[in-house]
C-alpha cells in the first residue's frame, strides 16, 4: 500500500519533489486529529471535483450525511448525488476531506477505497470525537 501510494502521489504531483519524514508527517497528523490547526488544501481535479472536495471539507458535519442531501447542501437540488457519489471515489485524501461521512438516504455507507475497517474508525471518531488508532 506504502508503495502504490507514494507512486500515485509523484504521478499527480510529478512537478513537486516529495521528502518522506516521519517525524513532520506524525506531527501534522496529530494536529489535525486533535483539531489543534487549522490547515488549507491544494486540490487537483476538475472544476466540478474540486467544487464537492472543498465544500465537503468545509461543512461542519455532526452526523452521516446522504448523498441527495449533500448535493443539495451544495447546487441546492439533489441532482448531482450520483456524479458526487463518483466524485468522493476519486478523494486521494481520505480524512481531510470527509467522504468516509457520506453515505445512501437509509444510512447505509458504501464501498471506501480504503477498506471497511477505516472507514468504520474514521465515521466512530468524527461522530463520537473519539481517538481509536
Amino acid at each position: 500500500m506504502e508503495n502504490f501510494s507514494l507512486s500515485n502521489l509523484r504521478f499527480k504531483w510529478e512537478e513537486i519533489n516529495l521528502t518522506r519524514n516521519d517525524i513532520v508527517a506524525k506531527k501534522i497528523v496529530s494536529d489535525i486529529f486533535l483539531g489543534h490547526k487549522k490547515f488549507s488544501l491544494i486540490l487537483k481535479g476538475t472544476s466540478f471535483q474540486r467544487l464537492v472536495w472543498s465544500k465537503l471539507s468545509n461543512l461542519n458535519i455532526q452526523k452521516l450525511i446522504a448523498y441527495s442531501d449533500l448535493s443539495i447542501e451544495i447546487f441546492g437540488n439533489n441532482k448531482y448525488s450520483r456524479a458526487i457519489g463518483s466524485t468522493l471515489a476519486l478523494n486521494s485524501i481520505a480524512y481531510l476531506i470527509p467522504c468516509h461521512l457520506v453515505c445512501y438516504k437509509n444510512n447505509k455507507t458504501m464501498n471506501y477505497k480504503w477498506g471497511a475497517d477505516l472507514k468504520r474508525k474514521l465515521i466512530d471518531h468524527d461522530l463520537n470525537q473519539k481517538y481509536i488508532w
